[in-house]
């Protein structure tokens, strides 16, 4: 029996996969492979839409002929029906049917848009491939939402390669295909939307107005996406294949350095006479006033009523990076200590502390890129997690989120293994449950709920090794 677990994702309900036994063979063919794998450190430039090529529409994709074949080809490497899965099973075709919708159309009332929202570019940079006009063709279609070409980039110069089979899929990177597979090229990707970077971004004034609070982890949103593709051994020959924990790994860092990269932009963080919200925690300001939750933390030293940057990533970060690279973790814990409490004397302190660990967070990124995760690796981590809640770090529902996705993955990533024996995981598994029901809703998050689930998690893991 599959497990499902919820949280509140763009206002939607997204099922997660919560790892059985039959979970762990869907999550096999959806995305990640190999435990022991290297990752080389490929940064992929410009993103899809930022590249100069034409975009030439999805009509030139789905055709029976190329990717919209009814059922999978038994004769090709490739099924062959990954625009039916696209079009049907995948969120990303709706991104530009919900600016349209109700709920878009409200929020870009309160916003005091000039026009609909599905004309507006700051919208339209995330709700579909938004390419410039000189980009566009005569099949393109702005309609498609997140599209084909939205991930693998406008097809111009790539698709006669792709369809004559004259090259190999090498041969589409360097005419411009994007390396979707390679995972810091896909967190670069998906985190230009889902965490935002300095030219798009959701702001606190569109949460206000009813946008969805951002919530993203980077394997868990790989594995819950509906795969368009098969990892195979003809896979594994033409594409990089990546671990969960490396993917995990690579996008909580790349997490980390997109927000610090946001405070250091002026432009975003200080536009007005008051820093930019959204950077913040939410439910450090968004909470009954009869809920006196704050406790002294180690981390912030910034005393109460001083709002908390939303620093959840960093705290995962931290646990990740000081079993891999120690020093890179002690260099983390100072310099998150610094972040905090440079919000409370002056904005070039502040830029100043989140420079210094976007620059940590990048090297990060090489690191994790290059290092092989072993089961030992996974466990330490898994322990780290739990062994946070001895402290106050998980008093953020942000921070506790984040942990929760991080329990999961590990999790998975040790059954897929055989890391553990399936007496150790079916026990594990089962105490993942309160852990899952204590951050099933933000509003009602209670710290000690949490904290005594992984007191219990704790437990259950002391035998393991």
């Amino acid at each position: 029996m599959i497990h499902k677990f919820t949280f509140h994702l763009n206002q939607t309900r997204l099922s997660l996969l919560h790892y059985s036994k039959f979970a762990m063979r869907f999550l096999y063919f959806i995305s990640i492979i190999s435990i022991f794998s290297f990752i080389s450190p490929v940064y992929a430039g410009a993103l899809p839409s930022e590249n100069g090529h034409k975009s030439l529409g999805n009509v030139t994709c789905g055709n029976s002929f190329c990717h919209e074949a009814k059922v999978p080809w038994k004769t090709s490497a490739i099924p062959q029906n990954e625009f039916i899965t696209w079009s049907s099973k995948d969120s990303h075709q709706k991104a530009y049917e919900a600016l349209s919708s109700d709920k878009g159309k409200l929020i870009a009332k309160k916003l005091g848009l000039k026009k609909p929202a599905q004309q507006e570019s700051k919208c339209l940079d995330c709700h579909s491939n938004n390419v410039p006009l000189a980009q566009r063709t005569r099949t393109f279609n702005i309609e498609d939402g997140v599209s084909c070409e939205s991930c693998h980039g406008g097809a111009d110069q790539w698709l006669e390669t792709h369809v004559s089979g004259a090259g190999d899929h090498k041969d589409n990177l360097l005419a411009g295909m994007f390396p979707t597979e390679e995972p810091v090229s896909r967190a670069t990707l998906c985190m230009s939307c889902h965490i935002g970077n300095n030219k798009k971004f959701v702001t606190h004034r569109m949460i206000a107005a009813g946008h969805p609070r951002l919530v993203f982890e980077l394997d868990t949103y790989t594995a819950s996406e509906p795969a368009h593709y098969v990892v195979n051994d003809e896979y594994k020959k033409r594409k990089i294949t990546s671990s969960a924990i490396q993917t995990w790994a690579i996008g909580q860092a790349m997490s980390v350095k997109l927000l610090m990269d946001g405070i250091t932009n002026a432009s975003r963080f200080r536009k007005s006479a008051y820093p930019e919200l959204s950077f913040f925690d939410c439910n450090s300001c968004h909470h009954k006033m009869s809920d006196k939750r704050w406790l002294p933390r180690k981390e912030t030293q910034t005393g109460p009523g001083v709002p908390r940057l939303n620093t959840a990533n960093l705290v995962m970060l931290q646990i990740i990076a000081k079993h891999i690279e120690p020093n890179a973790g002690n260099r983390l814990k100072q310099e998150m200590l610094d972040l905090h409490q440079s919000t409370t004397k002056n904005n070039s302190q502040t830029e100043f502390a989140a420079k210094a660990i976007s620059t940590t967070a990048t090297k990060l990124i090489t690191t994790f890129s290059q290092y092989s995760f072993s089961h030992h690796d996974l466990i330490a981590m898994l322990k780290a997690l739990v062994d946070e809640s001895s402290g106050n770090a998980y008093l953020d529902y942000v921070a506790a989120e984040q942990s929760t996705l991080a329990l999961s993955t590990i999790l998975a990533g040790l059954h897929r293994t055989e890391g553990i024996n399936e007496a150790d995981f079916k026990k594990l598994d089962k105490a993942m449950d309160p852990i899952y029901k204590s951050v099933a809703s933000d509003e009602q998050y209670q710290p000690n709920n949490f904290k005594s689930a992984l007191i219990d998690f704790q437990t259950a893991t002391q035998d393991i090794k």
